[in-house]
């Protein structure tokens, strides 16, 4: 029997997603050890992050860029990099990638009549990092998304799947060396009843000779994946929102909660802003 892999093959990301109107909107982001302690280093990391976690959280997401005033003039419209433009999308997405401290650049290609996306270290040239070949966005129901990517020294390809931490489990499988620790469930678990946001990331080596000029189907890319470790995003509460709360109840308005949060961090949310008091039961149906 191979043994399983730690709980935690990477540091920790630990950061904020976008910020209802109950949450704030600052962000801090720091590396956490496999005992679960924070250090107070910032993010990036990448002497102390490995190589394929930095990769993946450079390249499994949806951002996109948008010229602004800081584009020079003589920059080719076909042509755009986050060193002079602005990343848009999904906020949790962006401040993932500007964690990595990595480029994120895209331009059109003509033959193909769509953009191409590729990203690399800030300090490094056009010639390394990696491109994304094909990308599956978020899908509600499968609770992930996923990219395929090259590496362009190696001319390797590499999938990243990241998703809610439940389904990624699915996708790794348990008895070769690459599916979740035992323990993973419950430092997962434990993650979110502190009212931290929990996402899993997971990848996995394409055969030499798949070939890359047809699309790839997504249920052969989402499977057979090693997990890489947790990311956390850390939501804290705006000082004035419990207060807010009460004055709801107040007025005899009942708030209501609505997310896509695990469930586990709804309730704690909702306890700590008020919402329901720390002894009252908390059910789920489905």
């Amino acid at each position: 029997n191979k043994k399983s892999p730690p709980v935690f093959t990477s540091p920790i990301l630990v950061a904020a997603p976008p910020s209802p109107p109950s949450t704030r909107d600052n962000l801090q982001i720091e590396e956490e050890d496999e005992s679960g302690s924070g250090s107070s280093s910032p993010l990036p990391l990448p002497s102390t992050i490995p190589d394929v976690v930095l990769r993946g959280l450079a390249c499994c997401h949806s951002l996109t860029l948008l010229c602004d005033e800081r584009t020079p003039v003589s920059t080719p419209k076909t042509f755009k990099s986050s060193q002079d433009a602005t990343l848009i999308g999904n906020e949790l997405e962006r401040r993932m990638f500007m964690a990595t401290g990595w480029v994120f650049e895209e331009w059109q290609d003509k033959a193909k009549g769509a953009p191409r996306v590729r990203v690399r270290a800030a300090h490094s040239d056009g010639y390394s990092g990696a491109e994304v070949l094909q990308a599956f966005e978020f899908d509600h129901g499968r609770q992930t998304m996923s990219v395929v990517t090259k590496n362009l020294e190696t001319v390797e390809l590499a999938v990243y799947c990241k998703g809610s931490y439940e389904n990624i489990a699915k996708l790794c499988p348990q008895g070769s060396g690459s599916g979740h620790p035992l323990a993973y469930f419950d430092v997962a678990n434990g993650y979110a009843k502190q009212g931290i946001y929990v996402l899993a990331l997971a990848t996995k080596t394409l055969p030499k000779n798949t070939p890359v000029d047809t699309p790839f189907a997504r249920d052969d890319i989402e499977k057979d994946l090693t997990l890489l470790g947790l990311i956390l995003f850390r939501n804290e509460l705006k000082p004035e929102s419990p207060d807010a709360i009460r004055s709801l109840k107040a007025g005899r308005v009942r708030p209501v909660m609505i997310t896509g949060d695990n469930a586990l961090t709804a309730v704690t949310i909702a306890r700590n802003v008020g919402m329901m008091a720390d002894t009252s039961p908390a059910t789920s149906a489905s």
